[in-house]
């Protein structure tokens, strides 16, 4: 199921500067997804994860300006796309109901935000192909394990590391569809392409965002936001479409719309 919600902050009208997640607590609340009712859903549908990340976000905002330590809403308009695999009847039966009703929070430690909901639009599905091409709303983590110095650390790919992307995200997906269906998939093989016109044209494909990471220290990642074109099982190309391609998905990153969907 893939949302778009329209919201207008209240009150104050900024936001953290790095507010991934910010907005990740806020979606969790809103969708219920930490609730009761949401883990007795998840055990009836067979899910054995506590925590459900299998999800992806993506915040667009209108006219803003930004200084060290915040966002400036100049338009109180912000549109939040949201997308998550196999939980249709859980958002109709309990969320859908009220949520252009409701508001929602953004906070940080300095700072809350409330915003009004007053649109919600559904997008239908996609068509799935053995190739398809999309764009990204936010942008797409892929990284492998590095060690030098005897220690370990994050190598973060970037576009003209091609082989090792399609290794790494051909095993994030079959083991994002492992989770989803509780079964293996039996044979699986993708080819990511990214636009190489658009990248030679335009600066800054790699975008530098600063997290706050489980142990609640700020780390640094960095992601790629250019189009692509992927070839292979289209199993596995729903299962990023719905959940997100790459790495840190929950925290708002690799929320991809195919070419044919909508644009803003």
């Amino acid at each position: 199921m893939r949302l778009m919600i329209k919201a207008k902050c209240t009150g104050k009208s900024r936001i953290p500067l790095q507010y991934n997640n910010a907005f990740s607590s806020a979606i969790y609340n809103l969708l219920k997804l930490n609730s009761s009712e949401f883990a007795a859903f998840l055990k009836e549908a067979g899910f054995t994860d506590n925590k459900f990340d299998l999800f992806s976000f993506a915040v667009k905002l209108d006219e803003y300006f930004i200084d060290e330590h915040s966002i400036y809403l100049i338009s109180p308009q912000i549109f939040l796309f949201i997308s998550l695999p196999l939980i249709t009847s859980f958002i109709q039966e309990f969320v859908l109901g009220t949520l252009h009703q409701q508001s929602f929070m953004v906070n940080d430690n300095l700072h809350c935000t409330s915003f009004s909901i007053y649109q919600v639009e559904i997008f239908p599905e996609p068509e799935y192909d053995e190739e398809m091409k999309f764009y990204l709303l936010s942008p797409i983590i892929l990284s492998v394990n590095t060690r030098a110095y005897n220690r370990t650390k994050n190598y973060y790919l970037k576009p003209s590391d091609n082989e090792k992307i399609n290794e790494v995200l051909t095993k994030d997906l079959a083991n994002k569809y492992r989770r989803i269906y509780n079964k293996e998939l039996e044979e699986y093989s993708l080819n990511l392409i990214f636009d190489k016109e658009y990248i030679d044209r335009h600066d800054g494909v790699i975008k530098k965002v600063t997290i706050e990471n489980e142990n609640n220290h700020l780390q640094d990642t960095y992601g790629i936001k250019a189009p692509f074109t992927l070839i292979g099982n289209p199993e596995l190309i729903k299962v990023g479409y719905e959940c997100g391609f790459g790495e840190l998905n929950h925290l708002g990153f690799g929320l991809a719309a195919a070419k044919k969907e909508f644009k803003y």
